[in-house]
């Protein structure tokens, strides 16, 4: 598997290094995409770190919630 950094989620807090217990909430696949190696079929994994609490602000209203990783 190859795990890369979003680089269009830039702007969101990164996470310490570390182990954290996660659930694996999206698993999307995207189909045959072109890649160094030939086209591949990819999928898109998104995971919530329960442990890990967030707040953020839309729209004028704050929300809180546990941490994603995609």
């Amino acid at each position: 598997m190859i795990i890369k950094e979003n680089s269009s989620a830039s702007n969101f807090e990164v996470i310490a290094e570390g182990l954290y217990p996660a659930v694996c909430v999206t698993v999307a696949g995207i189909g045959i995409q072109e890649t160094p190696w030939g086209n591949r079929e990819k999928v898109i994994l998104t995971f919530e770190l329960p442990t890990c609490r967030r707040e953020w602000e839309k729209d004028g209203e704050k929300h809180e919630g546990a941490a994603h990783l995609s």
